[in-house]
């Protein structure tokens, strides 16, 4: 599918795991972007228009629900290391995908 490029080298990233259910739901049920629960990502349907415009947007969503950063941290002083892991992942996922010049781009207005 469209996630498969983004799914080997997460996994090399991160680590295995156990399961990640993705499911391509309509715009409508959740029109901010990929929302979740640890091991489950909705994605809406409008985030895949298959020009790549998303696929920043489509990464993140999906280092967050890999990790579950989304759901860590009782306070500030916890979320900032969940935040901090997001970013490096995100980053390194995108610079094994795209090439280093388009992660240093995606850093720099992330």
């Amino acid at each position: 599918g469209i996630l498969d490029p983004l799914l080997q080298p997460l996994e090399l990233l991160a680590g295995a795991r156990e399961e990640l259910h993705l499911v391509m739901v309509p715009s409508a049920c959740c029109p901010y972007g990929g929302r979740g629960a640890p091991g489950l990502l909705l994605i809406p349907s409008a985030a895949l228009p298959g020009d790549g415009s998303m696929s920043h947007a489509i990464s993140q969503w999906l280092v967050q629900a890999w990790l579950g950063v989304a759901h860590c941290g009782a306070s500030w002083e916890e979320n900032w290391l969940c935040s901090g892991l997001e970013l490096f992942v995100l980053h390194r996922l995108i610079e094994e995908v795209s090439g280093k010049s388009k992660a240093m781009v995606q850093l720099s207005i992330t």
